[in-house]
């Protein structure tokens, strides 16, 4: 039996292609009913005898498949080529939606959702990176999630930064009937400026928000606990300040005795999550 691949082995960004065959595969991307040879040389207006190496150097690559169709007539059928290159906003889409649907299951099913969401992070953190990551990497990482950071160069005001779009219309992006939501919304250090470290990235769009749907509490808590599980190479960690109200999320560099008690915007953890 054949073993799958990875997914992340066929991302477009991962193959060696040049400029035509890039565009011999955004047409056959555009027909995933699969597309005949002759159909592709019609729409980038070539011949199929120039059209053939390019054909074959995807399917080297094996971002492409062919297949005979399965018809009864005489003669040999045309190949039926498909793209096996995954779209990546589908994908993206797709576990943005898994993950707010996770998130919300933890809400509605979980005793404590939020430190079952932080654990969460921090294992989710320890799956992803084990070296130290310092301010310059994060802000990268957090630039290819989609999360566009833009360093704090002085500290100042949490309620001098405003969002672009105010979420007013998501009042507090939290689960009404969940009561640590509430509970999460009046008490973390979004509404406690003074908190012992300073702002050293504002988040200024977010992969989970939605424009017609509040999210749930407990996604802020997976991102909290991936963040403490980044420590610097100074072993000073870091932590997630969340929107409140038009106020912009924050990544904050944690000062060296603060604890997560301290800090406020981490649940009161026990030792465990430390």
């Amino acid at each position: 039996m054949t073993i799958p691949d990875a997914v992340s082995n066929l991302f477009v960004e991962s193959l060696k292609l040049s400029a035509k065959q890039r565009t011999v595969l955004d047409v056959i991307n555009k027909h995933p009913r699969g597309i005949t040879a002759a159909r592709i040389a019609t729409i980038m207006d070539t011949t199929v005898n120039t059209l053939r190496g390019h054909l074959d150097e995807l399917l080297a690559q094996e971002a492409i498949r062919a297949e005979a169709p399965n018809v009864g007539s005489r003669g040999r059928p045309a190949l039926v080529y498909y793209s096996r290159v995954p779209d990546n906003r589908a994908i993206a889409l797709e576990y943005i939606t898994l993950v707010r649907v996770f998130a919300q299951y933890l809400l509605e099913t979980t005793d404590d959702p939020r430190a079952a969401a932080y654990d969460i992070g921090r294992t989710w953190a320890r799956e992803i990176a084990t070296e130290p990551c310092d301010e310059s990497e994060l802000l990268v990482r957090l630039a290819q999630m989609g999360f566009d950071p833009v360093p704090v160069e002085e500290p100042h005001n949490l309620a001098d930064t405003r969002l672009a779009a105010p979420l007013a219309e998501q009042p507090n992006a939290q689960h009404p009937e969940a009561p640590e939501a509430a509970e999460m919304a009046d008490g973390t250090a979004t509404s406690r400026p003074d908190h012992p470290g300073r702002p050293i990235i504002e988040l200024r769009s977010c992969p989970f928000l939605h424009p017609d749907k509040d999210t749930p509490a407990t996604v802020c808590d997976i991102h909290m606990g991936m963040l403490a599980a980044r420590k610097g190479p100074d072993g000073r960690g870091f932590t997630l300040t969340p929107h409140h109200g038009d106020v912009l999320c924050h990544v904050t560099v944690i000062n060296e005795h603060a604890t997560a008690t301290d800090i406020g915007d981490s649940p009161p953890y026990s030792d465990k999550t430390q």
